[in-house]
């Protein structure tokens, strides 16, 4: 009963993390596309969705690794230690913080 207890409690640590991740890297893709897109032109629809799946490819592939971990660690207890270190190693701000305290913006 406590080991569950425990290990919900470090889900919950998980899942605020993979969501800011998600949110910081779709932040930076549509970033380059928008900064592309003065670049390239006028796109046609068929280029647009092309430019479309190959961010978003390369997005999912640069979060498994860290979501994985996440999981992973998630089970077992070292849940802390991971959250910290990707939150670190991808600038991510806690909500709470970001909320109460204001963004800094312009870190990436």
């Amino acid at each position: 009963e406590v080991e569950r207890f425990q290990a919900k409690l470090q889900t919950l640590d998980v899942v605020p993390t993979i969501v800011s991740l998600q949110d910081h890297l779709e932040t930076i893709r549509q970033a380059e596309i928008d900064r592309m897109r003065g670049r390239l032109g006028q796109l046609t629809p068929e280029q647009e969705m092309a430019l479309e799946t190959l961010t978003r490819g390369i997005v999912n592939k640069i979060m498994h690794t860290p979501v994985t971990t996440l999981k992973s660690a998630a089970r077992e207890a070292e849940a802390t230690t991971v959250v910290d270190v990707v939150r670190r190693l991808f600038n991510l701000q806690e909500k709470k913080a970001a909320k109460s305290g204001g963004e800094s913006g312009g870190d990436a």
